[in-house]
């Protein structure tokens, strides 16, 4: 990898670390699985991301597919990996049984396609010794995906018909309005209760993730796992963030590359969408709406460190961000300043990137994932 080359994908490890620690040493009674979908979120390096944990003493992780379920498995083998997204087959069910992966079960044609497997003598032959393990997912009125009140009676029969061939390792489900105190939730809590009560008693629950517990009625909902994605990198509420001392782990720099006046009435960027009301000076920076930054920036800034003033500067956005490059105001910053230093952040810390997150509209996770997506020169810093 090259580091001259930019945007440089900055990760702190230590911040990530820390915001584990955080939900492990609240919530003593539960285990703490890691939510690692989407590549970590985009984040990448997974088996990197997993070594990390693992020291921490993580020993659960749920993934969207196969082939980060295998990165997971390499890096820590006896750990209980939940694989969510994967589609099923003779062929995938092999796969789990002989990595050891837990398939969640979303709807009742999957438990059809394992029932139609063991019906196979072979099949049954090949779990004689190790069964398939499952987890159900209940659809508790997020009305995404999971199984509903009429799904489990179909699908506690097939259980009941191959438990010598099968395990459910747990049931889930999640929340619609996690980060909120409604009544909903609660609604959603009876639900999930009764229906596990119901089919599998004897089975780990788990209705919470990242934001449902930080909100002051915790002990309603710490089942036996609680699943945390979100909360690794601090992508939370803010209020809630800063009161449990969650890091962001994230900073982007970005190069310079090329400075230049502009004159009262110049026009910058496509469509002549910026007007200079004076005369200005302006930079160049090699980064734009492919490395995940959004189109929409009205109001966004870059900052800048002023190495001989220890001065930061905000540079406002100007113009319409392009496919690799945006355009910024510098006329703020004494020029000697850029011959020792030409790179600006993009995102220095989290307040800069809410700022992103909201003169653009989007989300934190949305903007999150395009970032790590998006970029791919990405340094993990250890300290």
């Amino acid at each position: 990898m090259n580091i001259d080359s930019t945007p440089n994908y900055i990760f702190d490890e230590k911040n990530f670390l820390e915001n584990y620690n955080v939900y492990r040493g609240k919530y003593l009674f539960s285990e703490i699985a890691a939510v690692l979908k989407s590549n970590a979120y985009g984040v990448g390096n997974l088996k990197r991301l997993v070594s990390i944990l693992k020291v921490a003493g993580c020993k659960i992780f749920y993934v969207g597919t196969l082939d980060e379920a295998l990165a997971v498995k390499k890096t820590s083998p006896k750990s209980s990996v939940y694989v969510l997204y994967t589609k099923l087959s003779s062929r995938v069910l092999k796969i789990f049984l002989q990595e050891d992966l837990i398939f969640v079960i979303k709807s009742a044609g999957e438990i059809l396609e394992i029932d139609n497997f063991l019906k196979s003598e072979t099949n049954k032959d090949f779990c004689e010794f190790k069964k398939i393990k499952v987890a159900i997912k209940i659809d508790s009125g997020l009305s995404r995906l999971g199984l509903n009140k009429n799904d489990l009676e179909e699908v506690y029969e097939i259980f009941k018909k191959n438990q010598s061939f099968l395990k459910v390792e747990s049931i889930f489900s999640h929340l619609a309005c996690s980060g909120e105190n409604v009544i909903d939730n609660k609604v959603q809590l009876e639900e999930f209760n009764f229906l596990s009560e119901k089919y599998f008693p004897k089975v780990k629950k788990s209705i919470s993730a990242s934001n449902v517990l930080l909100r002051g009625e915790s002990f309603e909902f710490e089942q036996d796992i609680i699943r945390v994605g979100s909360g690794l990198y601090g992508l939370v509420y803010d209020t809630v963030a800063k009161e449990l001392g969650l890091q962001f782990p994230l900073k982007i720099k970005a190069r310079i590359l090329r400075f230049f006046d502009v004159e009262k009435g110049d026009k910058v960027g496509y469509g002549g969408s910026f007007i200079a009301k004076k005369k200005m000076k302006l930079a160049t920076v090699q980064v734009g709406y492919s490395d995940g930054l959004p189109l929409r920036n009205r109001g966004v800034y870059f900052l800048y460190d002023g190495l001989e003033s220890k001065k930061a500067y905000k540079l406002n956005v100007v113009g319409v961000i392009s496919m690799n490059l945006t355009t910024i105001d510098i006329s703020s910053v004494p020029f000697k300043e850029f011959k020792k230093n030409n790179f600006v952040y993009v995102i220095s810390d989290k307040e800069h990137f809410n700022n992103i997150v909201k003169a653009s509209k989007s989300s934190p996770l949305e903007l999150f994932c395009k970032l790590g997506l998006g970029i791919n020169n990405k340094v993990f810093k250890k300290k």
